[in-house]
């Protein structure tokens, strides 16, 4: 079990700016790819790449989040914990990896409340839209049990 400790998202918006810098030189080339003119086909794994790239990029200009809402610490380690048991078993080895997505993850769940997967997605098993009242929809999000250990349960999408 989790002790839960109240924390505002600008709290956790100083922890994941401090973990993004443990990785500067991850960082660095993954900027030298996102900068680089690209003539390639948009795939879904490209677009993702892309999305989470203005994500970090939105993340190291931001000051304050509005509102600064706050957030229950269980929640935060509950979601590192699945994130880390997924890392573990397709990436074990990623650790730099690992801590991009992790915090880019958070931030999106908990701060900046948008989709882990941006819209617009469209793969075989997903697809992820903008609806015209502002909510997210995603295709995965109505097919999945409670018990099954998926991040989906954390994302804001709504079923489509």
């Amino acid at each position: 079990m989790y002790r839960v400790v109240l924390l505002k998202a600008s709290e956790l918006l100083e922890v994941i700016k401090g973990d993004m810098s443990t990785i500067s030189e991850y960082i660095s080339r993954i900027k030298g790819v996102h900068e680089t003119p690209s003539k390639g086909s948009v795939s879904p794994i490209s677009m993702l790449a892309e999305y989470d790239y203005a994500v970090f990029r939105e993340i190291m200009d931001e000051t304050c989040p509005d509102p600064d809402v706050v957030i229950r610490s269980d929640n935060v380690e509950e979601f590192r914990d699945a994130l880390n048991r997924y890392f573990d078993e397709y990436a074990p080895e990623e650790t730099d990896l690992r801590c991009y997505v992790t915090n880019i993850s958070l931030y999106l769940v908990f701060i900046a409340k948008r989709p882990l997967h941006p819209p617009g997605f469209d793969s075989p098993d997903l697809k992820v839209i903008s609806g015209p009242d502002g909510d997210y929809y995603c295709s995965r999000k109505g097919r999945i049990s409670d018990g099954e250990p998926t991040l989906c349960r954390y994302c804001v999408c709504r079923p489509i």
